[in-house]
């Protein structure tokens, strides 16, 4: 008989399908997640983000010679596991983003960055406009090799408005 002592039985994680819910400065933000794309005990953090490098970087990955982007409003969505860690989903998440109501002659953009500053526009946007709110509703790709947090930025034309810009 030995003095060591015995190791920990492991515990097995279960990734069960997840829906989150978060409200930040008149936005708010509603995450369905299937089975395997986050652990057991997965939370949930939204946040207005005011970073001004940040939105000259959405800007300048919006805009163009027809379109004129004349405001940007972020929102970092991030999500941690049970033990307070960052991370990132395993498999592809749905997103909705529901903001005051975007008028006919806006169209909307939702860009992704990542923790390097890389921006790319999430293409497949769909929009549905209903009882003074608008809905756009993206899917998350699954995250990196490395966890950090899921950014999610809009840009706007009118204050209140998320995710607009003139086109």
């Amino acid at each position: 008989q030995t003095d060591e002592p015995s190791p920990e039985p492991e515990t097995a994680v279960s990734w069960p399908a997840a829906s989150f819910a978060a409200r930040t400065s008149g936005v708010n933000v509603t995450v369905t997640a299937d089975e395997g794309a986050f652990p057991e005990g997965t939370t949930m953090s939204v946040r207005r983000v005011w970073d001004n490098d940040a939105i000259s970087e959405i800007r300048e990955s919006v805009a163009d010679d027809f379109v004129k982007v004349r405001r940007v409003q972020l929102v970092d969505i991030a999500f941690y596991d049970a033990e307070g860690n960052e991370i990132e989903p395993r498999i592809p998440v749905s997103v909705v983003i529901s903001v005051s109501e975007i008028n006919d002659d806006q169209s909307a953009v939702v860009v992704h960055m990542d923790d390097e500053g890389q921006t790319q526009i999430v293409a497949d946007t769909d929009v549905e406009s209903a009882s003074g709110r608008t809905n756009l509703n993206v899917e998350l790709p699954a995250g990196d090799t490395e966890p950090g947090e899921v950014e999610i930025e809009q840009t706007e034309v009118d204050i209140g408005d998320v995710g607009t810009e003139i086109s």
